[in-house]
């Protein structure tokens, strides 16, 4: 007899929920709040494909004077020239292009706080996409790639858009939903309420336990 229990890996929902009370940081990186900001939280090298997303925010910037990109996360030597600043540059959006910094604790939560969106076009070390399960319990909804465990965590058309890995792709699903806030609303609603059915530590601890009681039977 095989037994099998499937538990998605947990994330802390009281730490990371629209509910909890964070300073926003919105003004001290420079966006304005009617900006509608492209988030990533990332690894900054260039195969995470940050290339991407920079690509896609350029094709779309003469149409929508809002939008801003904003880059959670760190790189060694010259990674943040080489692999945001100077392509940002080159596509002549470095004035829509904020680079955050290493964020933890809370500061973290309060950068997904002033995000729009998550654009996430490959998975890095963590192949469960820690970072993709943190924004939808934010409520954010994420735009990602058809690589790997992505294709599991996001619904396409419900918490957000699966695209293939291209900047054309990507800037599509953008600006569909920066053209409609309405998808916009509905993506966060249904990625808030599949992380709290997915991510609950209370739920990963009952199917375990579950699962043990059951081999104790065999």
């Amino acid at each position: 007899r095989c037994l099998l229990c499937v538990a998605e890996p947990a994330i802390d929902l009281s730490r990371f929920s629209p509910d909890q009370k964070v300073q926003s940081i919105r003004s001290e990186l420079g966006l304005p709040e009617d900006s509608f900001v492209v988030g990533m939280v990332t690894r900054i090298r260039a195969s995470r494909r940050l290339d991407v997303v920079i690509k896609a925010v350029a094709e779309l910037a003469g149409e929508f004077p809002q939008l801003r990109l904003m880059v959670v996360g760190r790189g060694s030597g010259t990674a943040e020239l080489d692999v945001v600043k100077e392509p940002a540059r080159q596509a002549g959006i470095a004035d829509r292009v904020v680079l955050a910094g290493y964020c933890s604790d809370e500061r973290l939560v309060a950068a997904y706080r002033a995000m729009s969106i998550l654009a996430y076009p490959m998975p890095g070390t963590d192949k469960s996409c820690r970072t993709v399960r943190e924004a939808m319990a934010m409520g954010l909804p994420v735009v990602a790639s058809r690589v790997g465990f992505l294709r599991e965590l996001v619904s396409d058309g419900v918490t957000g858009r699966l695209v293939d890995l291209s900047s054309r792709d990507m800037a599509l699903a953008i600006r569909e939903i920066v053209m409609d806030p309405g998808s916009c609303s509905k993506f966060s609603a249904e990625a808030l309420a599949s992380a709290r059915r997915r991510f609950d530590s209370s739920l990963q601890a009952g199917r375990t336990i579950a699962l043990y009681n059951e081999m104790l039977k065999v």
